[in-house]
């Protein structure tokens, strides 16, 4: 009869939890059987832990793009609405672009039309261009052009304020 006592502890512990009908494990024998299907469990547990981490990884760098492009859309709407308050300096932003082009022969500079007046004491050759937004400047070199549009500026600003 002392064969088959069971201490009352033992149904009162909740039963542990089943295993999905692939995990199990079942060992036929006490040979190699039963340790190969425990090294393939192993395997089939790192696979999906790799998964995990890869997705997760995948996860973080769409965040950190989609808070940059929302950070730079929310800074642009904040600065445009800044701007209909008080108009950028125009000639203040293209005299530093002329500076820091100086080895370089200003050809043309591109405003928004409603903005060409504002250049007329630089002595520039000054194109209006619909495309361009009002406090939009792109300034066109003998070798290249300086994008100074708005958007361009705020993602430079950004740029240099991440850590």
């Amino acid at each position: 009869m002392s064969e088959n006592f069971v201490p009352l502890a033992a149904f009162l512990r909740p039963p542990p939890p089943a295993l999905p009908e692939a995990l199990e494990i079942k060992v036929l024998d006490e040979g190699s059987a039963g340790v190969a299907r425990s090294d393939d469990l192993a395997a089939e547990y790192a696979a999906v832990f790799s998964s995990i981490r890869r997705f997760r990884a995948g996860i973080a760098d769409a965040l950190d793009a989609a808070v940059q492009r929302l950070l730079e859309e929310v800074a642009e709407n904040v600065v445009a609405r800044e701007l209909q308050i008080a108009p950028p300096d125009i000639t203040a932003i293209v005299a530093k672009a002329r500076e820091r082009a100086t080895a370089e022969r200003v050809i043309a500079v591109r405003v928004h039309p409603a903005q060409r007046k504002a250049l007329a004491t630089l002595n520039l050759d000054v194109h209006e261009d619909e495309r361009l937004q009002p406090a939009d400047v792109v300034v066109e070199l003998r070798s290249g052009t300086i994008d100074l549009r708005l958007r361009t500026r705020i993602a430079i600003a950004l740029t240099a304020c991440r850590p």
